[in-house]
């Protein structure tokens, strides 16, 4: 299964729907999830309709405000809720309802199949860290929203149609989004909100501890360490703040494993990071500030 998140930042335009276009056709993501992009209900619209007209199926967008008989906790039209699309129908395991959303649509549950596996996708946008070098207090109280989301919605495999060697372990967890926190900041190493690792080697360690909570891989870092594309520095750029990596997937990896890539570019040469190795900002193109991220999932260890 293959996984797309992309921050797409304000406004929405027509290049963006031209690029999201091209990231349909190069990657065919079998979930795409858009972040931001619609400050006003009419572009939360435009991305609806668009993605209906290249075969994608909405599981969730901000819209689901105006639906009564989804009995949500709120009624205002949140801009930085999470717009989700899917590209098959028969892959979401359960239709959206209220227990499968937190943060007035930034956190959103998908639960699927993968591999006969049952497979929850925690998508998200965390708050912004508002000028702060450390996570804040609010970004603080939203993974605890996180967290509860996670022990709410992971459960153990009870459905008989799974392999009988799977029975009663825990359902898969993925979570992909754009955290606005640093891999390395002390909030992903915290037993009240994650446990995490950005070092796979560290990850190996700290898998022979036997925890009750999952220890979660974040791959991000090791590809932007390891990458031949000298003007990538992370996911997101502005050049007041310059580099950060703020959009990333957390795995665990007792699970299996999760092949990651950040879209630079796409295949008919439209480049999203700008690589002139003379240039010293202005790194990303068309306006943008996020790069997007893709996945590919199995359950093979």
């Amino acid at each position: 299964m293959k996984v797309l998140f992309w921050n797409i930042g304000e406004p929405l335009s027509n290049r963006k729907l031209e690029l999201i276009k091209k990231a349909i056709s190069g990657e065919h993501p079998d979930i795409f999830c858009i972040a931001e992009g619609s400050p006003k209900k009419k572009d939360c619209e435009n991305l609806v309709n668009f993605f209906a007209e290249n075969g994608y199926y909405c599981y969730y967008s901000p819209l689901f405000c105006q639906r009564t008989d989804l009995k949500l906790s709120y009624t205002t039209y949140n801009e930085y809720g999470l717009k989700i699309f899917v590209q098959e129908k028969r892959l979401i395991k359960e239709e959206f309802s209220f227990p499968y959303e937190r943060m007035n649509g930034r956190i959103v549950v998908v639960k699927t199949y993968i591999k006969f596996i049952p497979t929850t996708f925690i998508f998200l946008h965390c708050k912004s860290k508002g000028g702060s070098r450390k996570s804040t207090e609010d970004q603080h109280a939203y993974l605890m929203k996180l967290r509860d989301m996670i022990d709410k919605n992971v459960g153990k495999i009870t459905d008989n149609t799974v392999d009988p060697e799977n029975m009663g372990k825990k359902e898969r967890v993925i979570i992909i989004g754009d955290f606005n926190i640093e891999p390395w900041e002390s909030a992903f190493n915290n037993k009240h909100y994650l446990i995490t690792s950005f070092y796979r080697n560290h990850n190996l360690m700290k898998q022979r501890k036997k925890q009750s909570n999952s220890i979660f891989f974040n791959p991000s870092a090791e590809f932007i360490f390891k990458t031949d594309i000298e003007n990538l520095g992370g996911t997101y750029y502005t050049d007041n703040n310059e580099w950060a990596l703020f959009d990333f997937i957390l795995f665990d990896t007792k699970d299996g494993e999760v092949k990651y890539n950040i879209i630079t570019e796409f295949d008919d040469n439209s480049e999203l990071l700008n690589k002139d190795k003379n240039i010293k900002k202005s790194f990303l193109n068309d306006g943008l500030d996020h790069l997007p991220i893709v996945a590919e999932i199995n359950n093979e260890i």
